[in-house]
């Protein structure tokens, strides 16, 4: 049985392996952040960077630090800031590249150099924009982007976040677009009452986790009984937790689009397993755990745009997790009543278990692929 628990656990860590997914800490090397801004009229976007962010996302190399600025006496940027600035901060209008104007920005009170100020002038009637990091050599990072557009009163308007990885895009909307922004709006906790919390943990799974509806499916079929699911699903819970747990925390992150993928390849795991697998066996329960942490993970990018208030980890996830069983629980309450009057069939397991746990792995693992390509 250590045998094919230890098996198991490595395909997990191949997995992370093939993708080139380092864990990266939440202030790690090559973590940073940077606050959009857009004019009232859409007409250029723009982004200031002190030192550090810059020499996070690599514009700024080592050999940079002893430069007593990175502009000239005419305060134009420095040869270097702006090829760096080309390569690795990839601002785009559908897929046309928009080159910035690079200015000086304030005093950096961290540094001897000055801010960098970047700003984007967009084409008339831009609906949306992009923003990319690319990878810098031998940094590996998060980018947490927030995008602001000032309204006609000058105020600003409701901020909108996004989290990617090196490599990634995020995309936000302009308001007189008329497209929905792909970042969400950011929600501190302690606006949200015991009912939205439950209800943004319930919708993660239904109606919108169709990739954690398969893993619940894929769990039921061999013995779909509510009493022998409820190890596999006690053991899910406990692991989800301590990783939604310590993502909100801003403990641990991991790029998105691998633990995406490592989620769908759980699903073709176990649904594989349902070919010879008659019973639940304590093999399959410490599966089931390990592949709970990765889909913790997998909660907390869904739950990105939260912003923990002050003392309130602790209601925040109790809330997001029982909203997250309720929504297990009906998804299983449901799979019981519709195989109740079948299960006991002599033919529900080749009928029934066999072609929906192959139909479930073949999804699963379009979807891996499909999730490793972008």
């Amino acid at each position: 049985m250590s045998h094919r628990i230890g098996r198991f656990a490595g395909w997990v860590m191949t997995a992370f392996a093939l993708l080139g997914s380092p864990f990266a800490c939440a202030h790690g090397t090559g973590t940073a952040g940077g606050e959009l801004k857009a004019t009232k009229d859409a007409s250029s976007v723009s982004l200031t960077l002190g030192v550090r962010d810059l020499s996070s996302a690599g514009i700024v190399r080592p050999e940079m630090y002893e430069l007593p600025d990175f502009f000239d006496a005419q305060d134009k940027p420095l040869p270097q800031l702006v090829e760096n600035t080309r390569e690795l901060l990839i601002f785009r209008v559908g897929e046309t590249v928009i080159p910035p104007i690079i200015e000086p920005g304030e005093a950096d009170p961290e540094a001897v150099q000055r801010s960098v100020r970047f700003e984007w002038k967009l084409p008339p009637g831009s609906r949306s924009f992009s923003i990319e990091r690319s990878k810098p050599d031998g940094l590996d990072g998060i980018a947490d982007w927030l995008f602001t557009q000032m309204k006609e009163d000058g105020t600003p308007g409701d901020p909108h976040y996004a989290q990617v990885m090196y490599g990634d895009r995020a995309t936000f909307a302009i308001a007189d677009g008329g497209l929905e922004s792909m970042g969400e709006d950011v929600v501190e906790t302690g606006k949200l009452g015991i009912g939205q919390l439950l209800w943004l943990g319930f919708r993660h799974i239904v109606p919108e986790g169709i990739d954690h509806m398969l893993f619940i499916v894929a769990l039921f079929l061999p013995l779909p009984r509510l009493g022998p699911i409820a190890g596999q699903a006690t053991a899910f819970t406990l692991a989800h937790s301590v990783t939604l747990g310590l993502a909100m925390a801003g403990l641990v992150l991991l790029p998105s689009r691998a633990i995406e993928a490592v989620i769908a390849l759980s699903i073709v795991v176990v649904a594989l397993g349902n070919l010879r697998a008659k019973k639940v066996t304590a093999s399959r329960w410490v599966l089931v755990f390990i592949f709970g942490l990765v889909h913790g993970l997998g909660f907390a990018g869904s739950f990105a745009h939260l912003k923990t208030s002050p003392g309130d980890l602790g209601r925040t996830l109790l809330f997001l997790n029982l909203g997250i069983e309720l929504a297990q629980l009906t998804v299983l309450v449901s799979l019981t009543a519709f195989v109740y009057f079948i299960r006991e069939k002599a033919w529900y397991r080749p009928r029934v278990v066999v072609p929906v746990s192959l139909a479930v792995a073949a999804y699963s693992a379009w979807l891996v692929v499909e999730r490793i390509a972008g």
